[in-house]
């Protein structure tokens, strides 16, 4: 069943969203240092400082009571960001391994 508020924003021009919990879990990767590791932060609150750390037009998105909503093409502009930053950081990675391999030998 589908609720009315989620119609009301879908026609306001704002048709996907996502759970806070799914969007802190999947996009904390483009701004790990937002959210402290050690602390208990709510996920909506998280959600809200994560995405405005992001460089993102504060008009294309809303928060809801329990899901976050977007308008057209930023969840793909999001998705874009992600795996750039997931591509540096396996570059990344990969680089110090070689580099630990070719030290290795040489000792």
């Amino acid at each position: 069943m589908v609720s009315w508020r989620v119609l009301e924003s879908a026609d306001k021009g704002f048709p996907s969203r996502i759970p806070y919990a799914d969007f802190k879990q999947r996009y904390k990767v483009l701004n790990a240092s937002v959210i402290p590791e050690g602390q208990f932060m709510d996920n909506k609150k998280a959600s809200e400082k994560l995405l405005g750390s992001i460089d993102v037009p504060h008009d294309e998105y809303r928060f809801g009571h329990t899901k976050m909503f977007f308008k057209a093409g930023l969840l793909g502009t999001l998705e874009e960001m992600r795996d750039a930053k997931l591509a540096s950081l396996v570059t990344m990675t990969q680089a110090i391994c070689h580099g630990f391999l070719i030290r290795r030998e040489f000792v």
